[in-house]
């Protein structure tokens, strides 16, 4: 009885806190401005870069020139769009250097997968010529039931 009684008294306590400290979130929230800027994943901006950084446009020219080459790049700073640029770029330079590993990784994969299917086909077959072995040693022939 007195347990339940306890626990009442600290579940309304512990209750209590987290109002206060949503209403406290709550609060802080509505002083940090809302933000408006644009986000680039979401934004057509960003296969648009990926494009002109793999057809050769963005190394031919510097950051803030390329911005000026479409309007949905205009969309956003030129501090941000440098990071965005120069941050494509290493993507893609990196890219052979991940599928490497990728591939790697995928093809030990494969070779464990491959060599665990082959022991279990050499189990199964040991099991069937066991079995046939030991089907016809004891089953016996028709001469041997006359």
């Amino acid at each position: 009885h007195g347990y339940f009684k306890n626990m009442k008294a600290l579940t309304k306590k512990h209750r209590k806190i987290v109002t206060q400290d949503e209403a406290d979130f709550q609060h802080d929230m509505k002083l940090i401005p809302e933000k408006t800027g644009l986000i680039w994943h979401k934004h057509p901006a960003k296969e648009l870069l990926k494009e002109d950084v793999k057809r050769g446009v963005a190394l031919s020219m510097k950051p803030q020139e390329l911005r000026e080459t479409r309007p949905e790049y205009k969309s956003f700073s030129k501090t941000k769009f440098c990071k965005e640029v120069h941050h494509e770029k290493q993507r893609q330079r990196a890219k052979p250097f991940w599928q490497w590993f990728r591939n790697k990784e995928a093809r030990e994969m494969h070779e464990s997968h491959v060599n665990e299917l082959r022991r279990t086909w050499i189990s199964d077959v040991e099991i069937n010529q066991l079995s046939e072995v030991m089907e016809r040693i004891w089953t016996p022939t028709l001469e041997e039931r006359t």
